[in-house]
């Protein structure tokens, strides 16, 4: 219907029908694989750029020009193998590249006494960059686009000290720049994670999801890499608490079912996997037990993700995971 619109002659409708079109073709791509995804993407970035040829001043539609841009980039990145396939980064780079234009420019017209709005501008400013720091190949720009990201995020935050998504933003950007620095650093990546992000977020909100889940994930990831390190206390108060959050995450869900509306089947069996992994950690079989019986009946998880686990070595000996392994 969008596209109707635009064919027409009327110059205000079209600008308005191609941003609305490239909204809905964003949207309508992060509910595909991102090997059907990215063209939609691809289309969407050509209705953005077409309604900037008349409003190249136009802050909201400069930044959604910039999530456009991070996300086909994303997409790019998880179709094509980088390591083996240069190409793939080089046309990634471009796209972050062309993405952190746009948000530079938009913040440079960008004037809150005129309602534009700032904090959510520099939030997905932050969230760009982080995804940079994840994919790009060069130790150097990950950190410099960390930092960057983590900057953008925090003049958010000051702007929007009760918003509880611009807070589960620096969690994720400290949770996903954690792979790329050594132990020490991880650690402290992982506990501002957990008290600056996630953590303010959950005493703005105590029933986010979002925000429970994230600290779960992040106290899981604290104690693997405690483990590792042969701080085994450590490691074991870490898992403690990232089985205590997950629960309470399944508690609120059970508590308000919408809130599964937020998480794709695969996010679901995610947090069902981890809960698994954390719970045989601190030797809580029958939360392991169930976690895992749920996920072989509605097919999300096969034989091999059982065999290859060292997290469930504990439970290798028990008939019931014998059973689940020839399923």
């Amino acid at each position: 219907m969008y596209e109707k619109v635009v064919a027409r002659n009327s110059p205000e409708l079209k600008q308005e029908s191609l941003i609305n079109s490239g909204n809905s073709l964003c949207d309508w791509a992060e509910l595909l694989p991102p090997a059907e995804g990215l063209s939609l993407l691809e289309q969407a970035d050509l209705r953005y750029t077409a309604a900037l040829s008349t409003s190249q001043d136009d802050v909201e539609l400069l930044t959604n020009l910039g999530d456009c841009k991070v996300k086909r980039a994303e997409y790019e990145m998880e179709i094509g193998n980088s390591l083996s396939n240069p190409q793939t980064w080089v046309r990634a780079k471009e796209l972050f590249g062309s993405a952190m234009a746009a948000y530079g420019h938009a913040y440079s017209l960008a004037d809150a006494s005129v309602g534009d709005d700032v904090a959510g501008l520099l939030q997905n400013w932050g969230a760009g960059l982080s995804s940079l720091a994840v994919h790009t190949l060069d130790p150097e720009e990950a950190l410099l686009a960390h930092e960057q990201a983590m900057e953008k995020l925090r003049n958010a935050a000051k702007l929007r000290p009760t918003d509880s998504s611009i807070f589960i933003a620096i969690g994720e950007a400290c949770c996903a720049h954690v792979d790329r620095v050594q132990v020490a650093v991880s650690l402290k990546l992982l506990a501002t994670a957990i008290e600056e992000g996630f953590g303010t977020a959950l005493r703005i909100d105590s029933a986010c999801l979002d925000s429970v889940l994230g600290r779960a994930e992040a106290h899981l990831a604290a104690g693997r890499i405690n483990a590792s390190a042969g701080m085994d206390f450590d490691a074991q108060n870490h898992h403690n608490l990232s089985l205590n959050y997950y629960l309470n995450a399944l508690q609120i869900l059970k508590a308000d079912t919408r809130n599964g509306c937020k998480l794709k089947f695969e996010e679901q069996c995610n947090v069902l996997y981890n809960i698994a992994c954390v719970a045989a950690l601190c030797n809580k079989e029958s939360i392991a037990a169930e976690a895992l019986t749920l996920l072989v009946q509605v097919g999300g998880l096969s034989p091999s993700d059982l065999a290859d686990d060292s997290d469930f070595q504990n439970l290798r000996p028990k008939e019931w995971f014998v059973s689940l392994q020839k399923h």
